[in-house]
């Protein structure tokens, strides 16, 4: 009877001590964030020790990442590493052949660190890669002021388990897109401070969409009254009222004169013009509705009557 309560005792105590262990790993959070969305993760760093002060946190990265923007910590200096990519990210601007692959964070001094007892969170904000499903591993090594490095970079389930993020489903705001008539797109790359504020919003739970313009590379230059022109149509059509566009559609028509001035210059570029034109129409458009004609309809109108017959 004895032996059993002894045992029972023990069995008790190790699940107690279980999460408490557990919580004390190096983790990344949340541990789940959307494919190719722009989110926030912090990386965070309990320290296990009584008798020492983490001094030091160096994360390797899996392959994928083109950029990471780092918070501030104060007394905390940041290192950040790029390497050449196995392959390049696609993106309107061009290829991305370097991704960064690891990043350093080290205390100014042993009173910077992070005592015993104590947990330090250090910020990213990036564009997660990858697919539903994936698993993205970061190996992490975490130095103390005693001179001891703890090497996070186990599987799941053992004592020194790298921290990872689990990819799920792409999280877009479907309703609100439905209801403004806004197309999705399958864009990924660098967006900005477009993504930061729609990331912004998405975790203060504010629905929000983001307006798009696509301008070729060989255009790409600022300003482009077209895109421009584009994108005030659009929140024309969002907010369903009309803006005052001044000279702009005059402006964009003698920007697109222009820009087919030196396709017709410049052979080459002329020959992926009509690649691209070519691709356009390839592409099987879905019907047209008849709802959609009869918001397109009602845009004209509306746009003729409020402005007395501009060209547009």
């Amino acid at each position: 009877m004895r032996n059993t309560l002894l045992a029972s005792t023990a069995l008790a105590a190790a699940l107690l001590a279980a999460p408490a262990a557990a919580a004390a790993h190096v983790t990344l959070q949340p541990e789940q964030a959307p494919a190719g969305g722009f989110v926030r993760l912090d990386v965070r760093v309990p320290n296990e020790r009584d008798d020492a002060t983490t001094t030091k946190v160096d994360v390797k990265f899996p392959p994928g990442f083109a950029e990471a923007s780092y918070q501030k910590v104060p007394g905390w200096t940041v290192k950040v590493s790029k390497a050449k990519l196995a392959k390049p990210i696609q993106t309107d601007d061009g290829a991305v052949t370097a991704g960064v692959s690891r990043i350093t964070w080290t205390a100014d001094s042993t009173a910077d660190g992070i005592p015993p007892g104590a947990f330090q969170d250090f910020g990213l904000s990036v564009q997660v890669p990858g697919k539903a499903g994936d698993t993205l591993t970061f190996k992490a090594l975490q130095t103390y002021s005693n001179g001891t490095v703890v090497r996070w970079i186990g599987p799941a389930g053992s004592d020194t388990p790298a921290p990872t993020v689990q990819v799920t489903a792409a999280a877009t705001d479907t309703v609100l897109a439905a209801q403004l008539h806004v197309e999705p797109v399958d864009y990924k790359g660098p967006t900005g401070i477009v993504g930061v504020l729609q990331h912004a919003c998405a975790a203060a739970g504010i629905p929000a969409v983001s307006l798009w313009a696509a301008v070729p590379h060989y255009v790409a230059q600022a300003p482009s009254p077209k895109a421009t022109l584009a994108l005030l149509r659009g929140v024309e059509d969002v907010l369903d009222t009309t803006l005052p566009l001044a000279d702009l559609p005059e402006e964009a028509r003698a920007w697109e004169r222009g820009v087919d001035e030196l396709a017709e210059q410049d052979t080459e570029v002329a020959e992926y013009v009509k690649t691209l034109e070519d691709a356009k129409d390839a592409t099987e458009l879905p019907e047209a509705s008849g709802d959609a004609i009869a918001r397109e309809f009602e845009r004209y109108l509306r746009r003729r009557g409020n402005r007395g017959g501009e060209r547009s």
